[in-house]
């Protein structure tokens, strides 16, 4: 989750980035000065290699070339802004390597999930195919009771006509 907070300037601006598992320790990254270092030091960089190359091509073709002027703003602890670097991005990795797993656990419980589904989707088509087998059943049984009790009806109209011949009126 990235959330952008403002709170007056530039200077306060803060960007949390955390991830949260099942029984997974949270990270949470807070410190966003650090980040804006590192893109104000990129971007110093690419203008510092900008200008050497300029130097290098000048050199290449013959031209006099004054030395390069230090720079005012030039940080004094690189060694440490490298090692913070370094850690800012080893704990941004094991963030991704948690987010990637937990999108693979994510993977594997809606691979599941479809899988029970199948089996039930399944199930229930055996089942409605059971029920239309008994269904069918039950109307010829019907049909054939009907057939039964017609034929029943003419036995006994025949018997009762036979019984009015046979008995004399009185």
């Amino acid at each position: 989750m990235t959330e952008l907070e403002h709170k007056g300037d530039a200077a306060n601006v803060r960007i949390e980035i955390y991830t949260a598992g099942e029984g997974a320790e949270e990270v949470r990254v807070h410190d966003v000065t650090h980040l804006r270092d590192l893109i104000r030091l990129a971007a110093e960089l690419d203008e510092r290699e900008r200008k050497l190359a300029e130097r290098e091509e000048a050199v290449a073709v013959g031209k006099p070339v004054a030395p390069a002027a230090p720079q005012a703003d030039e940080p004094r602890d690189l060694a440490g802004e490298q090692d913070e670097r370094r850690a800012w991005q080893q704990r941004l990795a094991e963030a991704e390597d948690r987010l990637r797993e937990r999108i693979q656990e994510l993977d594997e419980r809606e691979a599941q999930i479809d899988a029970r589904a199948a089996v039930s989707e399944a199930d229930l088509e055996l089942r409605e195919d059971a029920l239309e087998r008994r269904e069918r059943a039950v109307e010829e049984l019907e049909r054939r009771l009907e057939q039964k009790e017609s034929e029943l009806a003419v036995y006994v109209a025949q018997l009762q006509g036979e019984l009015g011949r046979r008995e004399p009126v009185y």
